[in-house]
């Protein structure tokens, strides 16, 4: 079965790694903050952490956003779309996984 590689197919997809940047973005800051409460119990500085870490998070994804974009629309043009997606969802996933790992074994839960 061959897999369609036309432009509504790649915004589709482009949709789908949006969402996944979102979700590991919510888990990057759950990550940084519960990083943070093992080193600090100062509530003004786990404040200032929350916020940069919300910042730069932010800043980051929507650099990735933009890039997925432009980085699966080539994809249309190379008929390399498929492979792009699989390699940037397993990278989403392997992130997602690490972090909700780290999250169990964190001490003090």
């Amino acid at each position: 079965m061959k897999l369609p590689q036309n432009q509504p197919m790649a915004y589709l997809l482009w949709v789908v790694s949006f969402a996944l940047t979102l979700a590991t973005l919510i888990a990057g800051r759950t990550l940084v903050m519960g990083v943070a409460g093992l080193f600090s119990d100062d509530y003004w500085r786990l404040a200032f952490v929350d916020r940069a870490a919300i910042l730069l998070l932010s800043v980051a994804g929507l650099i990735l956003v933009l890039f997925l974009e432009h980085y699966y629309r080539r994809g249309v043009e190379q008929r390399r779309l498929w492979p792009r997606f699989a390699r940037v969802t397993i990278l989403q996933v392997a992130i997602l996984l690490a972090s909700g790992l780290l999250a169990l074994l964190a001490p003090g839960r």
